[in-house]
């Protein structure tokens, strides 16, 4: 979790400090459950509601550019 390690002090460097990486993961899994009929941006469980659940998987797209609103 690159927000995480960011937050704690840690050295971010190569791909893991890019958050393009970040952006990429996120638009991969999201149209890979967009195409099993899944709506954005449900992370698989709970259709429709806003849980701890999927604010913890969002949690690192704070670190990236194109997904910083998902968590909140």
């Amino acid at each position: 979790n690159q927000w995480s390690t960011m937050l704690a002090g840690g050295t971010l460097t190569g791909i893991i400090g890019d958050p393009g990486q970040i952006d990429r993961m996120y638009a991969w899994g999201f149209n890979r459950l967009a195409s099993n009929g899944l709506p954005f941006p449900t992370f698989g469980a709970f259709n429709g509601y806003s849980t701890a659940y999927n604010t913890a998987y969002a949690s690192d797209g704070l670190f990236s550019n194109n997904y910083r609103d998902l968590p909140i």
